[in-house]
């Protein structure tokens, strides 16, 4: 009985060590739930460049640039949203992946014990047996049995491995016949948890087929969304200085040129008075077919009458050779804001730094109204009538400047 009690305490060991389980640690941080992945804020609308921060700020809108400013915001909103989709679908392959390893690290783990088992359970056959033939001879080596019993010993016993291994297991005793049942069913359950682990595994390389096709399409979704989103910007920043600021009926290059002239004068002037003296001037630039470009000058010259005496006009002879008004022999007002060249001569100014003062550049031509205004009593009307000798000129004037004022640009 002494080698039964030996195997009884052995197999107390083996069964701790096949009961034996991967760390802890590593699945839950491979099982553990992704971090939520915040979708960033979408790219706000690019600012014009080349406008006072004021005019830029003010209310715009045009049919084109409109449209642009709509395809703008929902493209960044959508590259915002795929690139989230993106980041959130890389994270789900990074846990996915650790959990695969995981569980690939579980399975060959499991595997190892199985073949541990397999073994323990073809070391207890051949305790069994041989203290079943101890018990059959009475030899406690099995090498003094009787030729017959030990080369056919399943001839006293059972035909079948299972019935074979019944029999010896109710001669061997009920220790041994229960450490191999226990072992048995171990490696049942272990092959059910096997089992069960493959199946984990095919589902989580499933979801790895799965989020892979998430990127991709996330990556797609984000990069037609960038494209479009690209292309909106070019039409937004091209169409932004033609679009009409809500309220004033002007555009925003128009705008920004009374405002920053306004701006820079040396008194206190309103922009609105500039843009008021140029509606009465030129309609802003746009008279007998004209207008103002993006870069601020008119499309085409503005010349007025000749100063030679008549239509109620003073007689001034050609000041300049005719280089700005084209006239040799009397001087005509020039520009949006028809200024005589003798007067522009006095309050000219190089706005815009174009590099030259320039009376068809409304930049130019606003600057110097505002000069001749502050050198004429500021933003009134003594001033605004030094600028035209009439009454009605002053009042229409201010009446432009009080609408221009109501749209609270």
């Amino acid at each position: 009985m002494a080698l039964a009690a030996r195997l009884v305490v052995s197999l107390a060991f083996l069964l701790g060590l096949l009961l034996g389980v991967t760390p802890s640690a590593a699945r839950a941080q491979s099982d553990s739930a992704p971090q939520a992945i915040s979708v960033p804020a979408p790219e706000p609308l690019p600012e014009l460049e080349g406008f006072s921060a004021r005019a830029a700020a003010a209310p715009r809108s045009s049919p084109t640039h409109d449209a642009a400013r709509r395809g703008f915001i929902t493209n960044a909103a959508a590259t915002a949203t795929a690139y989230a989709a993106g980041l959130a679908a890389e994270a789900e392959l990074v846990r996915l992946e650790g959990r695969a390893a995981d569980t690939a690290a579980r399975i060959a783990a499991a595997e190892g014990r199985s073949a541990i088992l397999e073994k323990a359970i073809e070391s207890r056959r051949a305790d069994v047996v041989a203290l079943a033939i101890e018990r059959y001879t009475g030899a406690t080596d099995p090498l003094t049995a009787g030729a017959e019993q030990l080369a056919h010993p399943e001839a006293h016993i059972a035909q079948t491995d299972e019935a074979y291994a019944d029999e010896l297991v109710f001669h061997a005793g009920e220790a041994l016949g229960a450490d191999l049942a226990r072992l048995r069913t171990r490696r049942l359950l272990l092959g059910r948890e096997i089992a069960a682990m493959e199946r984990t595994e095919r589902s989580i390389d499933r979801s790895i087929e799965i989020e892979l096709e998430a990127l991709v399409a996330a990556r797609a979704e984000a990069a037609a969304a960038r494209e479009a989103l690209e292309r909106h910007r070019k039409v937004y920043l091209d169409s932004g200085w033609s679009a009409t600021v809500v309220g004033t009926g002007l555009d925003l290059v128009v705008v920004d040129a009374y405002m920053q002239a306004a701006a820079a004068a040396p008194c206190s002037i309103r922009w609105e008075t500039l843009a008021g003296i140029g509606y009465i001037e030129t309609r802003h630039g746009t008279w007998a077919g004209s207008s103002i470009g993006r870069d601020g000058r008119t499309t085409k010259r503005i010349i007025g009458i000749a100063l030679d005496g008549n239509n109620n006009t003073m007689e001034i002879l050609d000041s300049e050779g005719g280089e700005l008004d084209g006239d040799p022999v009397y001087d005509r007002a020039v520009g949006p804001m028809q200024f005589i060249p003798t007067t522009w001569a006095i309050y000219r100014i190089d706005a815009d730094q174009s590099g030259f003062a320039d009376p068809h550049d409304l930049a130019d031509a606003a600057a110097a109204a505002a000069n001749y205004l502050c050198a004429s009593g500021g933003d009134n009307a003594a001033a605004i009538f030094a600028y035209n000798h009439s009454f009605e000129y002053v009042a229409d004037v201010q009446e432009h400047a009080s609408r221009y004022e109501a749209a609270g640009v």
